[in-house]
């Protein structure tokens, strides 16, 4: 909204300073830059509200990229543990399972402090388990059951999972989610 405010008031000015060149061409290169940064959001909103990567990759692949993309831009150590069999899941689950651990990564982000977090995928038995853990300072009231809370717990609910999120005081927050392999495998 912004960059549009911006793109509008710059197309305004070119019309009053039509007879200056050297205002219409500095004009000109503002507009340019703000269309660059609205298409960039645009771009990133785009690919944020559907992973296209999930079409293409294995959820192992698709979280290791996540990981990168996320440590990169944080600046928190991330360390990944992927089990060695992680079967191939229908795209509705792989969704559920990287939203559910964006949503997770963008709460230690905004709320851990912390100076790294561990991320663990594996199998056991016939469970599918995801655990992510921080080392931030784990209180309370840095995870207030708001939208991204909820929508972790209904994305565990329609995989048929169950999702306990507990932080310690000094100690930093624990996101575990639990899903029958049969309801995860299910199209």
């Amino acid at each position: 909204g912004q960059h549009l405010a911006g793109i509008r008031a710059q197309a305004c000015l070119l019309q009053a300073i039509k007879d200056q060149p050297q205002l219409v061409s500095s004009t000109a290169r503002c507009l340019d830059d703000n269309c660059v940064q609205l298409q960039d959001g645009f771009r990133r909103l785009t690919r944020d509200l559907y992973p296209v990567m999930l079409d293409h990759l294995e959820l192992p692949e698709a979280i290791c990229l996540l990981g990168e993309q996320w440590q990169s831009a944080q600046g928190i150590e991330l360390r990944l543990h992927l089990g060695q069999y992680i079967p191939s899941l229908p795209l509705r689950t792989k969704e559920h399972l990287y939203r559910l651990l964006q949503e997770s990564l963008t709460n230690v982000a905004k709320h851990a402090q912390a100076s790294f977090v561990r991320v663990r995928l594996n199998t056991k038995g016939q469970r599918l388990r995801l655990l992510v853990r921080d080392n931030g300072c784990g209180e309370i009231e840095a995870l207030r059951p708001g939208i991204g809370l909820r929508s972790m717990r209904e994305r565990a609910r329609a995989l048929g999972g169950s999702l306990s999120a507990s932080g310690q005081a000094g100690s930093g927050w624990t996101v575990y989610l639990d899903v029958p392999l049969s309801e995860a495998l299910a199209p």
